[in-house]
């Protein structure tokens, strides 16, 4: 699963130059939060606790200072803080 897009040497520059835009346009808190919870959840049953803590978690997200601006963002069609220019 490590693999996602397989691309020709020719294009391989262009490739990594859109996946860093990808990454870079997403907000880095909510980019750190969710890879610490996909190392939390691994192995791990779905139950209703699990699922109780996500959703405690996701909201927790969206409060923060980082969830406002992204939303506020949105809703006024600009670019979030984070976005490079």
């Amino acid at each position: 699963g490590l693999v996602h897009e397989a691309v020709d040497e020719a294009s391989l520059d262009a490739a990594v130059a859109r996946v860093v835009a990808a990454l870079l346009a997403c907000a880095p808190g909510a980019q750190r939060a969710i890879k610490v919870l996909l190392r939390d959840l691994a192995g791990r049953a779905v139950d209703a606790a699990l699922l109780a803590a996500t959703a405690e978690r996701i909201a927790s997200a969206r409060a923060s200072e980082e969830g406002r601006e992204g939303l506020a963002a949105m809703l006024e069609k600009r670019p979030p803080r984070w976005a490079p220019p």
